[in-house]
């Protein structure tokens, strides 16, 4: 955002949110996020918490582009 800012380039915004979705597709489709087997519970949490923190990154960049994001998929 602040290079984005500083550098008068607002089309950096829409790229990196683009990059970031993509990376985030490959990781969904590779790693299984909620698991059964208790021994992976610290696994799981890591992965809950890089979703969610991924999520809050794409409807930030989304709000600050004037767009919505879906409330669930």
């Amino acid at each position: 955002m602040e290079s984005s800012s500083k550098n008068l380039s607002p089309h950096y915004i829409p790229h990196y949110s683009f990059e970031l979705a993509s990376q985030f597709h490959l990781f969904y489709q590779h790693c299984r996020i909620l698991d059964d087997d208790p021994n992976n519970l610290d696994i799981v949490i890591s992965r809950l918490l890089l979703s969610d923190a991924t999520r809050i990154i794409l409807n930030t960049c989304l709000t600050i582009m004037g767009m919505t994001s879906p409330e669930e998929m």
